[in-house]
């Protein structure tokens, strides 16, 4: 089902960077240097998802990130559930997935998330993934010192007879900052079973800017 795939977004961590050019960042802070990342407990309605397991950050994974632009990189993830446990209608995911180091340019290692050749498939191979349009900066309230863009991501199921929509778009924004890189997902399973948009980039945006403030601790 595609809903699996949506959920699994925060694969982007395992794929391939590719960058672009160089950029100003002139509006990074400096300030924001010397932070690490800690998954805080809750993010508004979303609790950490006890079952959540972090996948092990490879040498491959740590080249990967040193070739997108981050010295020393330290990987931190967390999965957030919301919803009614029993009516799995209901269930709202938020994924959080980041490296945390010593960033030169931040705005060109995000605009090197987004420049990937393709975001990694799902798991189960059942799905398409690609990005629509390009990133756009974003600014919601709250959110100073750092860089952040959004850009919406289309699934497409392989296997048209599966039980469920065939298709889903949901948006994933990205912020950057001297020290910390992480980007930010979030799901709404009732909309996706009806086919309609859930969270849009503006919402999504407003959840990673109050993760960006509960998230990074000075080291």
């Amino acid at each position: 089902m595609i809903i699996a795939a949506v959920v699994a977004v925060a694969v982007i961590a395992g794929g391939g960077w590719y960058l672009l050019g160089s950029s100003a960042g002139g509006s990074i802070a400096s300030d924001t240097k010397g932070y690490k990342l800690v998954a805080p407990e809750s993010v508004d309605d979303f609790k950490k998802d006890p079952k959540y397991e972090d996948k092990p950050f490879t040498e491959k994974d740590k080249k990967e990130a040193e070739a997108a632009g981050i010295k020393n990189p330290t990987k931190a993830a967390m999965n957030y559930l919301a919803g009614d446990p029993k009516n799995p209608v209901t269930a709202k995911g938020l994924n959080f997935s980041g490296v945390y180091g010593e960033l030169a340019d931040p705005e060109k290692t995000v605009d090197g998330y987004f420049a990937m050749a393709k975001l990694e498939n799902s798991k189960d191979g059942k799905s398409n993934v690609e990005l629509i349009g390009s990133p756009k900066t974003v600014k919601p309230a709250g959110f100073e010192g750092a860089v952040m863009k959004c850009q919406d991501v289309k699934f497409t199921a392989k296997d048209t007879n599966t039980k469920g929509p065939e298709e889903a778009t949901l948006p994933i924004c990205i912020w950057g900052d001297y020290s910390t890189l992480a980007m930010v997902s979030a799901t709404d399973v009732a909309s996706i079973l009806a086919g309609k948009p859930g969270y849009n980039q503006e919402q999504t945006a407003e959840l990673a800017a109050k993760l960006y403030k509960t998230a990074r601790v000075k080291k």
